[in-house]
């Protein structure tokens, strides 16, 4: 049930950085029932993280390159707003926001700051322009901040630059400035006089009447004024999250079946339209009854309780300071820092406390020791203002409509030219097959999955992934009564007999992640992760159960593909690739190895030809079909903080996260050149050409043929290569002058030979030593403990099993990766990877630098490295031996 209010309370305060005093801020705003907060001079960069409060949202405006500046908004998170474009000004920093109103209106606050430092020729040319840009940028505008404009109209002893041109502005055009009557700037330096600094500037006649705060100081004093409106601003409904762990699953299956007996008792699935009626009933029936029976809670994990000893510390302090405003005492002024230090002391100490009775409430089996160490080796998700060709995209839907159309361009095919002949083949022949072939009889056996593969798909869906745009999770789907299971296997029926994959699935909710040393202000530096519906999950799994048998019984995936295939993995692709190459040198044989960079296979594939192949492969006709409903007409949008991109459609590609697309992208490149002259190695989109022979020229020769039949078949099936990334290196015990230095003529540029290069994560150099990539792990083993330091620190109140079980399952297998495959790799390597783990050891015992290796690993009961790659190495080839016999 909504509430209305009739009024907004805002707070604006220039708070010359507020890090250190966002707690008092907090606590302040909580006690006097502050709307919105306008932040000015925050000294924030994009990497600063800000401690939150858990009933207001922050949206801030960092500076990028210059330090000190920075602007930033609190609302309250239950107030109705949209965060608004920010004003393209030259020299005024400015965020906003929009309150919708119950007369259809808005209104909208923004916090604004001039930086002190600005020279006036910067004013005479910008200023008045910036100030015209946020009066027009929106009507009904409240615009709060420093402006470091003097002027003897709002009470200043003299005028400046900035304030001569405000007032003539303001004398010469329809908006109104509002301000306190006290000096809101005190300097610290008592030979300059105070000033009226923060203001209020309207366009719109709002009874404001501000006043001073005096219980939050920096140099400059907070302001608070309310907004009185005629009509009502409307407030969202609470936004607690589900508690599954609470749900009252019997209420949930008992309000389900009754609804669920009457569609499963008069089936009508005669028509694609049947099928999508059935879904949405489904859909309303499964989000009226989690409504019903799962409560909601209200995280508070960013909220910190002080003590009442420490409010009235705060409260003495903040007094002094009016006091030593009026009086300029030295020795009240040495009392305020020693009590502002105190209090920063001791908040430091609350947050210290909390973090540790945090991490001893954590337990091995307990998700949130895993949660905790994710979250700090992702490190923040705030996402940065980002960079566009028009300016600063600030506010999180510009920020989702600019990811979204980067997201949108990586589906935009660059082979897509002029279609030639055999293009006009591949899509008659298409075209043809689905207009003239009927469908197939309902009897068929390949198309009536059973109840017991439909529970067995539910089953693997894990219980902790995030729903898709229908926000139905996965628990809610297991917990299902029977019809509702019956229901659900009556429509994958329906949607496999009509070849028909719906519509209301085929929408992903993408989530951008940022990529690991990648400028964040970048809109390329994020990386799509796309949740959709996990019942259309369960539709694909079925689909791809049948596909997978078509394919293993005519052997249509080469055994040289290991990508998304049982039993098979990049281990397993790396043992054949290093084995043949060792096998070469014992033989005296010089290797050429090339790797050929696909670029964004997965995003670019072409619809038709996929169902072009699936034609000639004799799929069945309705996988077919389904297959190309799948694929066709979907469609996804970008969140950021609750805030939505425009809905963007995909025209090429396998959708990304969808169950279907690993095995559609083998199909599509299930034919790849092969030839008797070298050897190819695939796993997906990863391809690896390579032959040894015992000469220079010879090799020269395979791997230019290999590269360039790769590349032909490239472009005749709209894949693109990147040449620019494609590496190949002569793998030789040759002495130097007999290494080749001529580049192989390959693409449209020459690729060069290469000393080193990387493979499948495997770092391969050109005497097949592995001595580089001990090194590039040991690197990074090194970044995922300095991450998880705060977690395996000698000061951690984690306990010593917790610490070692993060150890073992997220920063070992760093450095243990691959080992299966480079069997027999020199001591003296294997000494570094030593030298690493006893570091983290020690770190994590808290022992001494001199501590005995032995001692130390019998203590942690973890294994010497060698012993541990001895021991995965030998279950490795164990199981290898176990299914070549099978």
């Amino acid at each position: 049930m909504n509430n209305l209010i009739n009024s907004i309370r805002v707070l604006f305060w220039n708070s010359n950085g507020i890090q250190p005093k966002i707690h008092e801020l907090y606590l302040y705003a909580n006690t006097n029932f502050i709307d919105v907060i306008c932040l000015s001079e925050t000294f924030l960069k994009n990497h600063m993280k800000l401690a939150r409060d858990p009933n207001y949202l922050i949206y801030r405006l960092d500076r990028a390159e210059q330090n000190k500046g920075g602007v930033a908004i609190l609302i309250k998170k239950n107030l109705k707003h949209q965060i608004l474009p920010t004003a393209h000004t030259e020299i005024i920093e400015n965020i906003g926001i929009s309150i919708p109103l119950a007369n259809g209106s808005n209104v909208c606050i923004y916090s604004v700051y001039l930086p002190g430092g600005t020279k006036n020729n910067e004013i005479n040319n910008h200023f008045v322009k910036d100030i015209r840009t946020l009066m027009s940028s929106s009507r009904n505008s409240l615009f709060c901040g420093d402006l470091n404009a003097k002027h003897r109209f709002w009470n200043c002893k003299m005028a400046n630059r900035a304030g001569t041109l405000l007032y003539n502005e303001y004398c010469s055009n329809n908006f109104n400035i509002y301000f306190p009557q006290e000096s809101t700037y005190i300097p610290p330096d008592i030979n300059r006089q105070p000033s009226t600094l923060d203001l209020v500037l309207t366009n719109n006649n709002f009874n404001i009447v501000p006043e001073i705060c005096n219980d939050l100081l920096s140099d400059h004093t907070a302001i608070s004024f309310n907004i009185k409106f005629q009509s009502t601003a409307e407030l969202l409904e609470n936004r607690g999250q589900f508690d599954y762990s609470n749900a009252n699953w019997k209420k949930y299956r008992r309000l389900l079946n009754g609804t669920f007996h009457e569609q499963v008792g008069t089936p009508t699935f005669t028509t694609t339209s049947d099928i999508d009626t059935h879904i949405e009933k489904l859909t309303t029936a499964i989000i009226n009854a989690r409504d019903a029976s799962i409560p909601k809670v209200i995280h508070n994990q960013y909220k910190i309780n002080l003590p009442d000893s420490l409010i009235g510390m705060i409260k003495v302090k903040n007094a002094l300071k009016c006091t030593w405003r009026r009086n300029r005492i030295p020795s009240l002024k040495s009392e305020i820092n020693r009590m502002e230090n105190k209090i920063k002391y001791e908040i430091s100490q609350i947050r210290n406390s909390n973090w540790s009775h945090k991490l001893k409430s954590i337990t091995p089996g307990n998700q949130s020791l895993w949660k905790t160490a994710r979250m700090m080796k992702i490190g923040s998700k705030i996402i940065p203002p980002l960079k566009t060709a028009t300016g600063l995209a600030t506010c999180n839907v510009d920020k989702a409509n600019v990811i979204a159309n980067t997201f949108k361009n990586n589906h935009v095919n660059p082979i897509n030219r002029v279609p030639a002949v055999y293009d006009y083949t591949v899509n008659a022949t298409v075209t043809n097959f689905l207009n003239n072939n009927s469908q197939t009889d309902a009897s068929d056996s390949l198309l009536l999955p059973t109840m017991d593969e439909l529970k067995e798909a539910v089953n693997r869906l894990p219980n902790n992934k995030e729903p898709g745009k229908d926000g139905i999770k996965n628990c809610l789907i297991k917990n299902l009564p029977v019809y509702g299971f019956e229901l659900l296997l009556l429509i994958f029926i329906a949607c496999l007999r009509l070849g028909y994959f719906p519509m209301t699935w085929k929408h992903a909710k993408v989530f951008p992640i940022g990529k690991p040393n990648k400028d964040p202000s970048l809109p390329t530096s994020y990386r799509p992760i796309s949740l959709l519906s996990s019942i259309s999950k369960l539709l694909e799994r079925l689909i791809l159960n049948r596909v997978n048998k078509h394919c293993d019984i005519n052997k249509i995936i080469p055994d040289t593909q290991h990508g998304f295939r049982s039993g098979f993995s990049t281990v397993h692709q790396l043992k054949r690739v290093i084995d043949y190459a060792k096998q070469g040198l014992r033989n005296k044989n010089s290797i050429g190895l090339i790797t050929l960079d696909v670029e964004k296979a997965f995003d670019r594939v072409w619809y038709n030809g996929i169902i072009f192949k699936m034609i000639k492969l004799n799929f069945n006709t309705n996988i077919i079909k389904i297959v190309n409903s799948f694929l066709r007409n979907r469609s996804f949008h970008v969140a950021i903080s609750n805030k939505v991109s425009q809905t963007h459609q995909i025209d090429i590609g396998v959708p990304q996260g969808a169950v279907l697309s690993p095995i559609l992208y083998n199909i599509y490149t299930h034919d790849l050149p092969t030839n008797d002259s070298y050897e190819s190695a695939l796993f997906a989109d990863d391809v690896a050409k390579f032959s040894a022979n015992s000469t220079l020229l010879r090799v020269n020769k395979s791997i230019t043929l290999a590269a360039k039949e790769t590349y032909e078949y490239m472009r005749k099936w709209k894949i693109n290569i990147n040449g620019a990334k494609t590496n190949a290196i002569f793998i030789t015990k040759r002495i130097s002058r007999q290494i080749p230095d001529t580049p192989l003529p390959i693409f449209e540029t020459s690729v060069n030979w290469c000393d080193e290069l990387k493979y499948l994560g495997i770092v391969i150099d050109k005497r097949l030593t592995f001595g580089k990539h001990i090194d590039y792990v040991i690197a990074k083993t090194n970044i995922a403990i300095k991450i998880l330091y705060p977690l395996l620190s000698r000061n951690s109140k984690l306990d010593t099993k917790n610490k070692l079980l993060i150890y073992k399952l997220a920063i070992r297998p760093i450095f243990t990766y691959g080992m299966p495959a480079l069997k027999g790799i020199a001591d003296t390597h294997l000494k570094k990877l030593q030298i690493t783990q006893n570091k983290a050891l020690k770190m994590i015992l808290n022992r001494s630098h001199f501590e005995n290796t032995s001692k130390l690993h019998k203590d942690a009961d973890i294994p010497l490295v060698k012993e541990y790659i001895e021991k995965i190495t030998r279950k490795f080839d164990e199981k290898l031996i176990l299914s070549q016999e099978l």
